[in-house]
């Protein structure tokens, strides 16, 4: 079955989800990064034909790639590089642990949204 959610089309069948569409704020391009980890942890992956981080929507762009971005912000690495979740999880071939690893990416995307959309509020 496919599904459409605000951010994603999601096929329940195979598993997979693309990008329905870009973020196009801060608040919003949170929302679309936590919505594409909480369908990580539950198995689902994305089919790769598009980005599916909000955050990339805002911030990936040719010349200034992801300057700007909370994470480069936070980390001070670029292309989400650092001690961050988000490289276990890309480094993990378990299907069993990418879940669990996606929740400690979703919940690192939420505790830096309580920091960064409350800043630009």
């Amino acid at each position: 079955m496919i599904r459409s959610t605000r951010w994603f089309i999601v096929d329940d069948d195979a598993k997979t989800f693309k990008s329905k569409r870009k973020a196009r704020t801060l608040p919003t391009a949170f929302d679309k990064s936590i919505k594409n980890w909480e369908l990580r942890t539950e198995g689902y992956q994305a089919d790769n034909s598009v980005i599916t981080c909000g955050l990339c929507d805002l911030f990936k762009r040719m010349n200034k790639t992801c300057l700007k971005c909370p994470i480069t912000d936070y980390t001070g690495f670029r292309y989400c590089r650092g001690n961050i979740p988000y490289i276990n999880y890309c480094d993990s071939k378990n299907k069993q642990i990418r879940p669990k690893l996606a929740i400690r990416e979703m919940e690192f995307l939420k505790f830096l949204q309580s920091i960064y959309v409350i800043e630009a509020s």
